[in-house]
């Protein structure tokens, strides 16, 4: 498998499911009112996962000259907290009309590792910003909470050495939130949460805006030290709304599952 991005030409099948909240979303949307029916080919979607990457969430501190919090420090036993980077893009086949994407799926589990997650952003709610591929910011711990706090979070020094698609990391003044990290979204509505032992799983519908973008994706987890690989496997489908007679309808373009295998 390569190490970077992976773009997966086939499907493992293409089926009708029943999907409320996308369907909801659509009869609001007046693109979709607007919609005729028509006939969508097997597969207008080159849906492209990039690679996981895996950071050490000590080592972003000890990168950025902070102290890891004493109630961390006494803590800290068997396992380490990792920071797991997704990402996905679905791109439009050539010769297909870009009818646009109205909602993505994105699983992520581990194998052969005894992991936990701890957070995922973004996480089960809909995101309030004021317009399209705003930026936003959130919080990391020593521990691997995720947060957005209330009052915002002074940017100190960006961390040296560390590159994440989509994304930057830096230190913080924040007692409680030492990291964070500024990306972009569309406006959208998530799922989001664990999956077995040390996944993540995240539903992604549009709202008023586009969402056929790179989508990035983050997790916290703790792995038993010692672990040098993860084997990621990652499961993907895109869904979007059409009209039968006077129903609305979703379809959705499963793709098989793809491994990385990524190093820590």
């Amino acid at each position: 498998m390569t190490p970077n991005d992976i773009s997966r030409r086939e499907i493992l099948r293409v089926e009708d499911v029943e999907d409320t909240i996308l369907a909801e979303f659509a009869e609001r949307d007046p693109i979709f009112r607007s919609m005729r029916g028509g006939t969508d080919p097997d597969n207008p979607f080159d849906l492209s996962a990039a690679s996981p990457h895996a950071i050490d969430v000590l080592k972003l501190y000890s990168l950025s000259g902070l102290k890891v919090p004493p109630t961390i420090e006494a803590s800290r036993g068997s396992t380490i907290p990792i920071l797991l980077c997704h990402g996905l893009t679905p791109f439009y086949k050539p010769g297909v009309e870009p009818t646009g994407v109205w909602g993505m799926g994105y699983t992520a589990t581990l194998k052969d590792v005894d992991a936990a997650t701890v957070a995922v952003f973004p996480e089960s709610k809909l995101l309030k910003v004021a317009q399209s591929r705003q930026e936003l910011q959130f919080g990391l711990t020593a521990g691997g909470k995720i947060g957005v706090p209330d009052e915002g979070l002074a940017l100190a020094n960006q961390i040296p050495g560390v590159t994440m698609t989509g994304a930057e990391l830096h230190a913080t003044t924040n007692q409680e939130f030492g990291l964070a990290i500024r990306c972009s979204f569309s406006v959208l509505e998530v799922q989001a949460g664990p999956v077995g032992a040390g996944g993540a799983r995240w539903n992604i519908y549009r709202t008023s805006e586009r969402i056929d973008v790179f989508q990035p994706l983050f997790q916290t987890l703790l792995i038993p030290r010692g672990v040098e690989r993860l084997c990621i496997s990652v499961e993907m489908w895109v869904r979007r709304p059409f009209r039968f007679l006077a129903w609305t309808k979703v379809r959705q373009w499963l793709y098989p599952p793809v491994t990385f295998d990524v190093s820590l």
